[in-house]
């Protein structure tokens, strides 16, 4: 909630701006682009608040992935018969580091994967493995609310993409 708040907040702010720039003397001899401008600036302040949700969305699925793995991994051939079924090939995991590709491909359906899409699974599989160094260093701390902690383990590293 107070995250949607502050997209709100930013939203406002932008509508502010515009408002501002609307009333001063215009700076630009062509008032087509001031129009431009705050229509842009419009779009904008309605685009942020979505994607802010959209970026929440995924963290909290990322964390439900990674739940779901966990338990998956309790019944053994589980997660190997599932790839097979779906016609995804993989790599063992390499010594103490799981490979978490085949299991974003299986969990979003990604079949025949562009290059697009190996960057968005190569940015998953970071945020993936960032959860479960976190769950392996205190596996106590999981024991109430674990999908909650994922998820602001994600936000605190300024969601995927500001992970190392």
């Amino acid at each position: 909630m107070k995250r949607m708040l502050a997209s709100n907040q930013i939203g406002q702010a932008l509508n502010e701006e515009r408002s501002t720039l609307n009333t001063e003397a215009s700076l630009s001899k062509r008032p087509d682009l001031d129009d431009q401008l705050g229509a842009l600036q419009t779009d904008a302040s309605e685009q942020y608040p979505a994607y802010r949700r959209n970026h929440e969305l995924l963290w909290r699925l990322l964390s439900k992935t990674y739940l779901w793995w966990r338990e998956a991994l309790q019944e053994q051939e589980y997660l190997d018969a599932r790839y097979e079924q779906s016609g995804i090939r993989h790599h063992s995991d390499d010594g103490n580091r799981p490979n978490f590709n085949p299991l974003i491909r299986l969990v979003w359906n990604f079949q025949q994967i562009d290059q697009n899409e190996r960057v968005t699974i190569s940015q998953w599989n970071k945020a993936l493995q960032a959860m479960h160094e976190r769950f392996l260093e205190k596996p106590e701390n999981f024991n109430h609310n674990p999908e909650g902690k994922l998820i602001a383990l994600l936000q605190s590293q300024g969601g995927v993409s500001g992970l190392p």
